[in-house]
């Protein structure tokens, strides 16, 4: 860690870098880990494995040639602060405090007079464990991404080679899918990967094919800029596997039945068509551009969803729980505008004064 030609300040950085990720592994081993039980516990070990696998990766690989913008820094920091306003939502405050910034969690804690608590100091989450875990998980999430971003980093002449094992995990999932889906014999049989619920294949799959698509759009691009006949065979066959990747991927969605996942999938090639159709045009070209994507995208309407996810998007939703939670969702909103209620708290409802005297005298 500490080389001969590293100065004082790396050293202590390298020393402060360390030491958090000590606190933090502790931190998650130690609460969320051991609370949970059975086949959640091993897949979080197998998840922190992983993570602390990915970080020495990027601590082996060589170091970045290219020095770090401003921009960079801010987006590292903003990662941060994301996990660490999570756990801050756990974190008790003065009750007066907390009457400010968040009055429905203070009529909850007041809730609690009848059987003699009433706590000078309250959390703004409704759920402080919950809230903790959770921030726990972001902070796992916010590793992963600065690893990554460091790789992608010292790999600037390459970016999209951190793509690649998304784009491997999505199509393989995605050809998964589509054999389940064509060996089903019933309706009701769908293709949901090694998920076990459908909406969540999708939503997996619908990360991935922004990467699948642009990688094709950049290559693309790379190849008219360049404008060479020894490389553009090369660069043809990369945008042509990138176009394959992100059909697969969409034959996946669309095989799973998911109405929110057709659409989404369909606004994302809407806006990769966009940006990558628009870019370096005059302002009289791109009102064309827009019309003729907007065309496009009425066509995949019409023809590309099967006859079940048609069928799906024609249906009646008021029978459906999405209407429930969405009401619920402005309702929770309302009463907790400025913080929230905390991460996990989304049970926590307006009109439910009672509640904490209920959860407590559960508890006991």
């Amino acid at each position: 860690m500490f080389s001969p030609g590293r100065t004082n300040a790396a050293a202590w950085t390298s020393l402060t870098l360390a030491a958090a990720i000590a606190g933090y592994a502790v931190l998650y081993a130690a609460t969320p880990i051991a609370q949970a039980h059975g086949e959640p516990r091993q897949r979080q070990l197998i998840a922190i494995v992983l993570t602390g696998l990915l970080g020495v990766l990027s601590w082996c690989w060589p170091p970045a040639t290219r020095p770090r913008s401003p921009l960079n820094r801010k987006l590292e920091w903003l990662v941060v602060l994301i996990p660490a306003y999570a756990w801050f939502q756990a974190v008790p405050l003065p009750i007066w405090v907390v009457r400010v910034v968040s009055p429905a969690r203070a009529r909850l804690a007041d809730g609690l007079g009848p059987i003699g608590l009433k706590p000078s100091w309250v959390p703004i989450s409704v759920t402080p464990p919950a809230a903790v875990y959770h921030g726990a998980l972001l902070a796992a999430c916010a590793v992963i991404f600065l690893v990554v971003w460091a790789i992608g980093l010292r790999l600037w002449a390459h970016p999209w080679v951190v793509v690649i094992p998304l784009l491997l995990l999505g199509v393989g999932e995605a050809v998964l899918g589509i054999v389940q889906a064509g060996q089903s014999s019933g309706r009701m049989e769908v293709a949901s990967g090694t998920f076990e619920i459908r909406n969540h294949f999708s939503g997996f799959l619908e990360m991935i094919l922004p990467f699948a698509v642009l990688q094709a759009v950049a290559t693309w691009s790379r190849r008219t800029a360049r404008e060479r006949d020894d490389a553009s065979a090369g660069l043809a066959l990369r945008a042509c596997l990138g176009c394959v990747c992100a059909a697969l991927i969409l034959a996946g969605i669309l095989c799973s039945r998911s109405r929110m996942g057709f659409a989404t999938a369909l606004a994302t090639l809407t806006f990769v068509a966009l940006v990558g159709l628009g870019r370096g045009r005059s302002w009289r070209q791109i009102w064309r551009v827009w019309i003729a994507v907007g065309v496009l995208a009425a066509l995949a309407i019409v023809f590309l969803p099967s006859n079940e996810v048609a069928a799906r998007l024609s249906g009646d939703v008021r029978g459906e729980d999405r209407p429930k939670v969405w009401r619920d969702t402005r309702a929770l909103i309302a009463a907790y505008p400025l913080f929230g209620c905390g991460l996990g708290g989304y049970g926590a409802r307006p009109d439910c004064r009672l509640s904490a005297v209920r959860v407590w005298l559960g508890r006991i």
